[in-house]
């Protein structure tokens, strides 16, 4: 078998131990990289989560405090003014006590309208003045504050009466707003007057600013009549907290109760949309509805319009009445951005690590495994029969020391063995097969098996070369009388050969004379069946001929019945024709021309009878001719089938004949055919025997040549009987 030749150490077992252990590493690696990945992801989006609830959180606080505080100032500007009226009873007025016969109240001039008004009026006209300015000035988020009053809403002889101020505004410089009619339809005093209650408007646009308004209504006895309303421009509702430097993703929205957006970080072409339009998910939207109605902050995950993916922390805001809700949005990409940093930081650390721990393990595997390398060259030289080589003993304590010595040993063993072997088997290839074993103890455990092998062979061939000089001995003697016996078949079968070839030529004879006798039965069988095909032939016309017979009578008894039927109408012509002689004579004169004619007519009748007569007469007597013909044919006919039937029994005989001569001569033939044949053998067995008689001569030799080439054995006693 050809060899492999030397494996290097580090390209067989070094490497798959270094594979081995490298593969558990990264697999340890691997388990414990997706385990801190899961555990970082987890925790760090726990971290954004709860930064993210306390953003919303936050702004939802800051948003809720700007609107508190201006629904404080409404609410402390109506309270002022319905406790002022409620101390006089009614909304003050010029001529409220003018038809009592009193003296009418002072009057003092509006400031904004420029008409007179109650001391009480004017008191709350100051108040309000004051408190709208100072609610401007003092909170940054207001745009500014109005005070609209129904028509004959404030006092009843001022139809119009309205003001607005802003951070700019002068207290003496405040002045009428607009007519009742400008504003009255007006979504912030519309809504406030249907609705009786502070309301938050959806975001518009006045005068090119976005803003909302905050609208508190003045109610007495039932009736609005007045409506105050602080404008929050959409400038100072982008003052959340938004950084977007860690979450460039990151979007703040408020939507009031209709689910429109107010307030949109970043852009206000969103603002006055529907939530449903950045929500398509039907079943995301509603959960959302859901949550919502519990009037409680909520975080869920869902898929925007633009099919990206955040997580929405909701926070309700209180808006007036209504319940508004502030939208903190984070795409679910940037809330794993960190955790994705961290696994790329560990899965850059965890490689670098494995490559040191498998290049340190790939060195230490190396030194610790490199005294292989002298044993795996002794093994390959001992499978490639080189036992004459030097052998790298390993001076070791460890399992790699054990290996060495013990090939040590091994190798010394087989080269014992092999000299031992190598000696047994080179006496035997001398011819020497008595020698026996003297290093038995080198043949211990498998060896052993080995020796008794090689010693069975020795027997063996020992064994088989002494039966062959025996069988040499009885094949000598065996030729010679071999020989002997074919020289004497040798003769007895030239003998044999003659008389068979005698046997043979008068058997040739008969089967000639047979072959003969069959050619003329042959001949015979064939002039009779033809004579017989001659008679046949004549029986068949012959019954032709009876047919016609038959059809020649069969017609002349046509005949005959037809000539009696002329008779027959010949005797009632006659018949007729006497009527009509007897008719004639009854008719005189007249009816002799008539009987002329039935004499004529009975003449023709008498003629036709006479000659239907004749001629019955005439077929009679060719019917009976036709009968004697046919009596004579029909015996004939009988002689001629039976000469048919003597004739195919003479053809059947002959048939027979010619069939046994044939038989005969195939008979002749086969026994000639054995004869050629039993002469054939006979002269082989005649060359045989001559031939038998040189090989049995040969084979005598060739048994001694045999006996000389064993006798060069040393085969220990011999068997000298033969």
């Amino acid at each position: 078998m050809k060899s492999r030749g030397i494996q290097k150490i580090q390209g067989s077992l070094a490497m798959k131990v270094g594979s081995l252990i490298a593969a558990i590493l990264i697999v340890i690696f691997v388990i414990l990289i997706v385990a801190t990945y899961s555990f970082t992801k987890v925790q760090l989006s726990n971290i954004i989560g709860r930064e993210m609830h306390l953003m919303s959180e936050r702004n939802g606080t800051q948003i809720q405090s700007m609107l508190h505080t201006v629904e404080v100032s409404l609410d402390t500007m109506t309270s002022f003014v319905d406790q002022s009226w409620s101390d006089t009873g009614v909304v003050p007025s010029p001529s409220a006590t003018e038809g009592e016969g009193t003296a009418a109240p002072q009057m003092e001039i509006s400031a904004v309208c420029g008409m007179p008004l109650t001391d009480e009026n004017k008191y709350v006209e100051e108040y309000l003045i004051e408190m709208a300015l100072s609610a401007v000035n003092s909170n940054e988020d207001l745009y500014g504050v109005g005070v609209f009053f129904t028509e004959y809403g404030f006092q009843n002889n001022i139809k119009d009466y309205s003001f607005y101020v802003t951070p700019e505004s002068k207290r003496d410089t405040v002045t009428i707003y607009a007519p009742y009619e400008q504003y009255a339809n007006e979504i912030y005093f519309a809504e406030a007057v249907e609705r009786k209650e502070t309301i938050v408007t959806d975001p518009y646009n006045f005068d090119g600013v976005d803003m909302i308004t905050i609208a508190a209504p003045i109610i007495r006895d039932g009736e609005v009549k007045a409506v105050i309303g602080a404008d929050i421009s959409y400038a100072n509702l982008s003052n959340f907290e938004v950084d977007l430097t860690d979450y460039p993703s990151l979007v703040l929205s408020l939507y009031n109760d209709e689910e429109i957006m107010v307030y949109a970080s970043g852009s206000t072409q969103d603002i006055g949309k529907s939530m449903s339009e950045f929500t398509p998910n039907q079943n995301e939207l509603q959960a959302i509805r859901t949550n919502m109605q519990g009037n409680e902050a909520f975080s869920m995950n869902k898929v925007r319009e633009n099919g990206q993916r955040v997580v929405s922390f909701y926070q309700p805001v209180t808006a007036g009445s209504d319940t508004w809700w502030m939208m903190t949005a984070l795409s679910e990409a940037d809330m794993n951005r960190d955790v994705t940093r961290t696994a790329i930081i560990l899965i850059v650390i965890s490689m670098v690590s494995l490559v040191i721990i498998i290049g340190a393990s790939a060195v230490v595997l190396r030194q610790a495994l490199h005294p292989l390398q002298g044993i795996v060259k002794t093994a390959n030289a001992l499978s490639e029969g080189r036992l004459s080589d030097e052998f790298e003993i390993v001076h070791s304590k460890d399992e790699i020391g054990a290996l060495s010595m013990a090939f040590q040993d091994m190798v010394q063993r087989q080269k014992d063995l092999m000299k031992d072997i190598g000696d047994h088997l080179t006496a035997m290839a001398k011819g020497n097969f008595t020698m026996k074993y003297e290093n038995e103890n080198l043949y211990i455990g498998d060896y052993r098996q080995l020796m008794l092998s090689i010693q069975t062979i020795q027997d063996k061939l020992k064994s088989t070369l002494s039966e062959i000089d025996l069988v040499a001995k009885q094949v000598s003697l065996g030729s010679e009388q071999v020989a002997s016996t074919a020289q004497m078949l040798s003769q007895g079968s030239v003998e044999q050969a003659g008389s068979v070839e005698q046997l043979t030529s008068a058997m040739r004879d008969i089967s000639n004379h047979i072959k003969t006798t069959a050619e003329s039965a042959e001949e015979s069988k064939l002039q009779t069946a033809q004579t017989s095909e001659h008679l046949s032939n004549c029986n068949e016309m012959m019954q032709e001929m009876i047919a016609a017979m038959e059809e020649i009578n069969e017609t002349s008894y046509k005949i005959e019945q037809i000539i009696k039927a002329i008779e027959d109408i010949a005797f009632q012509t006659n018949i007729l024709a006497l009527n009509a002689a007897v008719e004639a004579a009854r008719a005189g004169e007249a009816g002799k021309g008539f009987s002329v004619v039935a004499d004529e007519v009975r003449n023709l009748a008498a003629k036709s009878a006479d000659a239907s007569k004749n001629t019955s007469t005439l077929i009679e007597n060719s019917r009976r001719a036709v009968q004697k013909g046919e009596a004579v044919v029909s015996q004939t006919a009988n002689i001629l089938a039976s000469a048919v039937d003597e004739a195919k029994v003479v053809v059947q005989m002959v048939m027979k004949i010619s069939e046994a001569a044939e038989k005969q001569a195939d008979t002749i033939t086969h026994i000639t055919q054995g004869l050629e044949e039993i002469s054939g053998v006979t002269q082989n067995n005649s060359a045989t025997s001559e031939e038998s008689a040189a090989a049995s001569e040969e084979l005598s030799g060739q048994a001694q040549s045999l006996k000389q080439l064993v006798g060069q054995f040393e085969l220990g006693q011999r068997n000298t009987d033969y």
